[in-house]
């Protein structure tokens, strides 16, 4: 009945508004929440734009001379480089789950081992916000090695030019860090820009290997 939508309403936005402080770019407006129909096709609106401008990040990082200067001070060769972030990526995965448990028991003072999952559940947004997020952008960061690891087996498999590679490789690196970043300060549209960018790295990556003619707007035969 409509006085049960309109109470229903209310509860999501009061639920939207505890659970999740606002963050400065939502401030002026620049978010993916929405309690109402305008909100929603607003997301909606936005969304596109972050695809064409995700791939123009990617382009810009590659044909820079800054992924040149931190190709020469890695600790590794190029051809190296993606098993370097594969590896980092991992660490990243089980570090930021690491850190979250370590929150939990330091600022919340307790911690069930013997069910951890009913302890990182919705009632720890409610307890501790910011460390309920990390540990979303944990589970996040292991369904992200899904996506990478076809990713790089294909760059491999089928010769992607090793420095085109290594820069594709560190871009995504990147945009995880800044998508872990972003969303335990609760900045959803900067979370949702540097997941889109990590995205079309892999993208780059699987189009590449599959048609290498794609490549000739980075300046690769």
């Amino acid at each position: 009945e409509p006085s049960g939508a309109r109470r229903s309403g209310a509860l999501g936005r009061r639920q939207l508004a505890t659970h999740s402080p606002m963050g400065l770019f939502s401030a002026f407006g620049l978010t993916f929440s929405a309690t109402g129909y305008a909100g929603v096709i607003k997301g909606l609106a936005l969304f596109p734009l972050l695809l064409p401008a995700a791939h123009f990040a990617a382009y810009t990082f590659v044909t820079s001379p800054v992924s040149d200067s931190v190709l020469d001070a890695l600790p590794v060769p190029v051809a190296k480089v993606p098993a370097l972030v594969a590896f980092l990526l991992v660490a990243l995965a089980a570090g930021s789950g690491l850190v979250a448990i370590v929150a939990i028991n330091l600022l919340g003072g307790h911690y069930d081992n013997h069910t951890p999952r009913v302890l990182k559940g919705p009632a720890l947004s409610e307890e501790l916000p910011a460390v309920y997020r990390l540990q979303c952008a944990h589970n996040n960061s292991i369904e992200c090695l899904a996506y990478v690891t076809p990713a790089f087996w294909m760059a491999s498999a089928h010769e992607l030019p090793p420095p085109l590679c290594a820069k594709l490789s560190l871009f995504l690196l990147a945009a995880r860090v800044a998508y872990i970043a972003a969303y335990v300060v609760n900045e959803d549209f900067l979370r949702t820009a540097f997941f889109v960018c990590g995205i079309a790295s892999i993208v780059e990556l699987c189009v590449g290997s599959l048609f290498p003619e794609t490549l000739t707007r980075y300046g690769y035969p």
